[in-house]
């Protein structure tokens, strides 16, 4: 959960290797992969993927029109706060039943946790809402500066300065006002620096959160080793690399001027403060 270019893409794909872990990607875009039969990022269309033509059946019900009307309203920013209400979603069953059944069969044939990396905060809170599934969610932060650079690139969706602070503000708002509100202990904040510069300290921490074995993970950080993409749907431009190495830098400094930077901060300054980002 948490902002676009905050890193969820590479965190999921580092928690794919854990032995406990399947990350199916950001699943909230499935239902557009069903009907486009897209390409999985194993390059195979949806239909022709060693995984997931494992699941026809069970993807069908998510290009239903009842599915699709529902998750206009489950996961849409705006119904965040009624998940205060826990009688919100009580009767969206279309919608709950096909990611039960989907994510349970799933874990079924693998033994595995699930792993969805949507970041919607709505769908994270749907999920939530749902009494068959255990969720556990991971919100991850990292400096607007580097999320406004980041955007600043001419690749997928673009943002100007301003535009990504607006956001920023408002996603990092939603999510935390859902940790504090409904979430509350069943939630673990992860800043992307702190992934980057103590990843040992960081899996471990979500190891111990998510009940997962993160020593696989750990390993081939120490030992440089690459890793795979594996079977996801949605994610960023990096899931058609195959696999990825873990690398310990930020790039942001070195290609935003001081004036942004200053700029930057300022707009997104009372989320600086909270996650103890310096000027």
């Amino acid at each position: 959960m948490g902002a676009g270019r905050s890193g969820t893409t590479a965190l999921a794909t580092f928690l794919n290797a854990s032995e406990n872990v399947t990350c199916l990607g950001e699943l909230h875009q499935l239902p557009q992969y069903i009907t486009e039969n897209s390409a999985c990022s194993c390059g195979q269309p949806l239909s022709e993927c060693d995984f997931w033509s494992n699941y026809r059946e069970t993807l069908k019900p998510f290009i239903s029109t009842e599915y699709s009307r529902e998750q206009q309203v489950l996961e849409s920013h705006r119904s965040v706060i009624k998940y205060l209400k826990s009688t919100f979603s009580a009767s969206k069953l279309n919608y709950h039943k096909a990611n039960a059944d989907l994510l349970t069969e799933v874990k079924c044939n693998t033994g595995n946790a699930i792993l969805d990396s949507a970041k919607y905060v709505g769908r994270a809170l749907a999920l939530f809402s749902n009494d068959k599934f255990d969720v556990r969610v991971i919100y991850m932060t990292r400096d607007p500066r580097g999320v406004v650079e980041s955007f600043a690139k001419k690749v997928q969706t673009s943002r100007s300065m301003f535009s990504a602070c607006l956001y920023y503000n408002a996603i990092n708002f939603l999510a935390e006002f859902a940790c504090r509100t409904i979430l509350r202990r069943r939630y673990l904040k992860v800043r992307y620096e702190d992934l980057l510069n103590e990843p040992i300290n960081t899996f471990n921490n979500i190891g111990q959160f998510a009940d997962i074995d993160v020593n696989d993970i750990i390993s081939k950080i120490e030992h440089k080793e690459t890793f795979a993409i594996g079977h996801i749907v949605g994610g960023n431009r990096m899931k058609t690399a195959g696999a990825i190495e873990f690398r310990k830098t930020d790039n942001w400094p070195s290609k935003i001027s001081h004036v942004k930077r200053l700029a930057v901060y300022g707009l997104t300054l009372p989320f600086n403060l909270l996650n103890r980002y310096k000027p």
